[in-house]
């Protein structure tokens, strides 16, 4: 296993991936043990696959171009910000694919960027390894994961203060801000996505996670959110 060059890549041919309906995860971690540990721990697990393990927030990034996986699993803690910057790109340019933060602890303003950035699960690195299992299979069938009490109600009450934040919807990322705008502005999805040059699915997943980060379960209710707000 080749990690001193950055990323260890494995070769999982156009017809494996389409006669495998499992999990497909890239991983970024700096350290090389911990990238090591986790191929260990999915061995067994059938169902998921790693496409790449990178040691590299460029090289991620290219595995992650070329492998198209259902799940990115990283450190945010990474040196340089490696970390921060790769769940940056992912939100801009490959929005459908879902991120796990992998960390042996998370200040209040580091969840709070990862928020904003759409992360879907994070794990403690102390935790028992079982738990990043099922985290990969919750975020993978659509959830979020939580992985203690304290840290869902540490996560619950961010939320709600962010919420309450006057002026602005201080969760969403630009694109989501404009995309909302243009729902409040009665848009349906087709002149969203023309609207934006994107497809009609990435409009459906940016909608998706405007929802689930506000805890909104509509358009009228998106609507009433921005006209308060100001967005509109």
């Amino acid at each position: 296993m080749a990690l001193d060059a950055g990323v260890h890549q494995t070769n999982t041919t156009e017809t494996d991936r389409s006669e495998t309906h499992g999990i497909r995860i890239v991983i970024l971690d700096d350290q090389p043990l911990v990238l090591l540990g986790i191929e260990h721990l999915l061995a067994d697990e059938p169902d998921i696959s790693i496409q790449a393990s990178c040691t590299d927030g460029t090289q991620c990034l290219e595995a992650v171009r070329q492998n198209q996986p259902d799940i990115l699993i990283l450190d945010p803690s990474l040196p340089d910000n490696a970390g921060l910057t790769a769940l940056r790109i992912l939100a801009r340019d490959w929005p459908t694919i879902k991120t796990i933060i992998f960390t042996r602890s998370l200040t209040e303003t580091e969840l709070l960027q990862v928020m904003h950035l759409g992360v879907q699960g994070v794990v403690l690195k102390q935790m028992p390894p079982e738990m990043l299992v099922q985290c990969l299979r919750k975020v993978h069938a659509g959830g979020q994961w939580r992985e203690n009490i304290s840290f869902g109600l540490a996560f619950d009450l961010m939320l709600k203060r962010e919420r309450r934040q006057p002026g602005g919807a201080a969760l969403l990322t630009p694109r989501e801000t404009e995309l909302t705008r243009l729902v409040a502005a009665g848009l349906d999805t087709c002149a969203i996505a023309a609207r934006l040059n994107i497809a009609q699915g990435t409009v459906k997943v940016h909608l998706h996670r405007i929802y689930t980060k506000l805890g909104l379960r509509n358009r009228v209710a998106l609507t009433n959110f921005a006209r308060d707000k100001g967005l509109i």
